[in-house]
C-alpha cells in the first residue's frame, strides 16, 4: 500500500465531513521510540463490513497510511501493515485498532480513523493529535574509563 493524498473535501468522489480545525477526540503524548495504539469503536450493524482507514493530516491534505480492504476474490482483509503502521479490524467487537511502532519526532501531527459509508463517504470515528517528544538520555561514567547511556 502506498501513501495517497486525500484532499479535505474531495478525493475521487470521496467526501469527508464533520471534521473541524483543532477539534480532537484525544491528544496523545509519547516519546520517540515508543508505540502508539489507538482504538476506534464503530457501530457494528452499520459498519461491520466497511473498509476502515487511517489518515494523517499534513499541509491541509489527508494522507492514507493504512486501510483494511477487500481482496480480489471478495474476502475481507481485516489486518494490514505498512512499514511501522498496522490497522486491525475486530468486527466482532466493533473496534478498529491502529498501531504505530517506533515513533519518530516527525510522526507528530493530526490523525483520523474512519470507515467508508454509503456513497463512498468516510464516517469519522476518531480524530487525535499526536505529540512526540525527544527521548532524554543520561550519560553515566564508571571509574572514569567507560561510559554508557540510559533513557529516562
Amino acid at each position: 500500500m502506498e501513501w495517497r493524498p486525500l484532499s479535505l473535501l474531495l478525493w475521487l468522489g470521496l467526501c469527508i465531513s464533520g471534521l473541524q480545525a483543532q477539534e480532537y477526540d484525544a491528544v496523545e503524548s509519547r516519546e520517540e521510540g515508543e508505540t502508539l495504539s489507538v482504538q476506534c469503536p464503530y457501530n457494528q450493524q452499520q459498519y461491520r463490513e466497511a473498509v476502515k482507514v487511517w489518515y494523517q493530516l499534513r499541509g491541509g491534505t489527508y494522507y492514507q497510511l493504512a486501510s483494511t480492504q477487500y481482496t480480489p476474490l471478495g474476502g475481507y482483509q481485516k489486518e494490514a501493515s505498512l512499514e511501522r503502521t498496522t490497522i486491525q479490524d475486530d468486527n466482532s467487537k466493533g473496534t478498529v485498532t491502529i498501531t504505530i511502532k517506533r515513533l519518530q519526532l516527525q510522526d507528530a501531527g493530526v490523525y483520523m480513523c474512519g470507515c467508508f459509508g454509503h456513497n463512498r463517504t468516510v464516517h469519522i470515528l476518531k480524530t487525535i493529535q499526536l505529540k512526540v517528544s525527544r527521548r532524554e538520555y543520561i550519560s553515566y561514567q564508571l571509574n572514569g574509563t567507560s561510559s554508557f547511556s540510559a533513557s529516562t
